[in-house]
């Protein structure tokens, strides 16, 4: 019943609801199951069409969700997500960064980007880059736990 509503609002659901509901499936979503793939295919199509819209923290909480899932997921989806992000580098606060560098250390774990790149990618080398760089040069105060995270 819950699965059936949020697929009948994810087309007007704006991009951190959406992230948001991709969280909560990845958190939903069995060890080694497949049972929210469908909802979840829809979600990360919804929120890959939203990204122009999407702040930094819906757009670092999708790549965060995607990470938690059990099984990868198209990596163009994730790279443009990482490239959205890139582009508001400027306006993202350091927890949103550290959730992107977690996700990719992840995707980068699980060999998900190997399938994708038989030799390093220097676009996401100059994403980790600027996230690095963001998140040294961040005006606010950077909490040790946030830090740690990435």
């Amino acid at each position: 019943m819950l699965l059936q509503r949020l697929e009948q609002v994810a087309s007007s659901a704006t991009p951190q609801a959406l992230s948001n509901a991709l969280w909560a499936a990845a958190k939903a979503e069995p060890e080694g199951s497949s049972q929210l793939g469908d909802v979840v295919a829809q979600l990360l199509a919804r929120t890959i069409s939203s990204t122009p819209l999407a702040t930094p923290q819906a757009v670092s909480n999708t790549l965060y969700a995607l990470a938690l899932l059990p099984r990868a997921w198209p990596m163009d989806s994730a790279l443009q997500l990482v490239e959205r992000l890139v582009q508001l580098l400027p306006a993202a606060d350091p927890q949103a960064v550290a959730n992107a560098l977690w996700a990719l250390g992840q995707y980068v774990e699980r060999g998900w980007l190997a399938r994708l790149y038989a030799q390093p990618c220097a676009p996401l080398q100059a994403a980790v880059t600027g996230f690095a760089g963001a998140l040294a040069a961040s005006s606010q105060v950077v909490k040790p736990m946030e830090a740690s995270n990435s």
